[in-house]
Parts: C-alpha cells; structure tokens; sequence
C-alpha cells in the first residue's frame, strides 16, 4: 500500500516569500510561515490566538544557521513580544505547528518543545540557541502516540518546502557503508568524507594543510 500525501500551502499575499499556512488534506497537523517583515499583518489572523509551537530561524554573520525553538498558548502575542525584544532582535523567520482543530494543550507543547530539540540537535544543522529548557514535562500517556504521529507528519511537511531542521546530516547507517566514504591521502593531507545528494561532507578528523605550497598552484592543485 502507498503511503500518499497531499500537501496543501495557502500563499496569503500570493507570495511565496509572504505569510503562508501548509496542511496535509486529511490530517490535522497545520503549520504557518511568518517573515519578520510580515509580522504586524500576521498577529491579525485568528489561528494565532491558539496554542503553538514554534522556531525562530535565522543566519548569523558566518553563515551559520541557528533556531530559537519554543512553545505558546498565544502564539501572536508570543512574535510580538520577540519583535520588541532588543536582547532576541535577531531572528527573521518564524515557523509554527498546531492541529487544525486547536485541540493541543499546554502539556502537549511542552513535550513537542523539548522533542523538537532534541531532534534538531541530533541533526547537527542548526545551533539552537535556547537558553534554558526543562527536561521532562508531564503528559498523559495515551497522548504521546498522537504526539509522535504529530512529529512524524511535521518532518514531512518540513523538509517538503525545504527545511532540513530534523534531516540528519549524516547517518551511522551511511558511516557504516564503506562505498559512501571516499579518502584523500596526499604529501599534505589525509582525509576522509562523504557524498551525498546534497553535498560531500568531510568528516571529524580530516587533515588539509592550512596553506598552499608553491608546487600545488603550480600544478593547479584545488582545495
């Protein structure tokens, strides 16, 4: 049997870089796109009276992507309160995740906020710069499966418009198979890395020198 998805995006301005909510058609899973640009217009809508969970995302002055991940009953004031903060004037887009029926709870949230974070560090592409966040939350039992469900469904419909935050970059599965590793040994160097779909990944350990010998760009050598 396939597993068939139907994603559903709803351009708000008819902007794919504005405001935008995506939904699956027949689950309850919802998930709404705010730029900081467009954040006085976003406050307005309804659904941000509810209960979230949501990430601030953003890109520091050496490219490195970082995330902000917290939880919200009220999820408008929740964004303005972070716009107005000079201490987290930082981030320029907001992502945030709910049911459709509005049916979360505070307990709900608080367990999504620290899965979604230990998922996110576990991927090794975002820093998160959170500055404290508690371990353990109460939760009835029963709701932890549709919890799970929840997260399951929110990695597909992130990486469905490009976000990698859950994506691991690189698997103990990959680093087993030998035919995905490729080694460069040289008088200067001795790496190791590996190649994929979306990069070659150079890994922990490797050695380059930190310079080039005249000899190398002589025999047009490239790191």
């Amino acid at each position: 049997m396939n597993n068939w998805k139907t994603i559903i995006t709803y351009l708000v301005n008819w902007d794919a870089t504005s405001i935008k909510t995506v939904e699956f058609s027949n689950r309850l899973i919802k998930w709404i796109y705010v730029p900081r640009k467009d954040l006085k217009e976003a406050i307005k809508r309804e659904e941000l009276k509810n209960s979230w969970v949501y990430f601030l995302l953003w890109e520091d002055d050496e490219w490195n992507s970082l995330a902000y991940i917290w939880q919200a009953p009220l999820l408008w004031k929740r964004l303005n309160d972070h716009d107005r903060d000079t201490k987290k004037d930082f981030w320029n887009v907001a992502i945030a995740f709910t049911y459709k029926d509005w049916t979360l709870n505070e307990s709900d949230i608080n367990f999504l906020e620290k899965e979604y974070i230990k998922l996110v560090k576990k991927a090794w592409r975002y820093n998160i710069k959170n500055g404290n966040w508690w371990n353990n939350w109460l939760i009835q039992e029963y709701r932890i499966p549709d919890m799970l469900e929840f997260i399951s469904d929110l990695k597909t419909l992130l990486e469905s418009l490009g976000f990698k935050l859950f994506k691991e970059l690189v698997t103990k599965e990959e680093l087993k198979n030998e035919e995905n590793i490729y080694y460069l040994t040289s008088r200067w160097s001795k790496a190791k890395g590996i190649y994929s779909n979306e990069w070659f990944l150079v890994l922990k350990g490797s050695v380059w020198p930190k310079g080039m010998v005249d000899s190398m760009i002589k025999d047009k050598w490239y790191a």
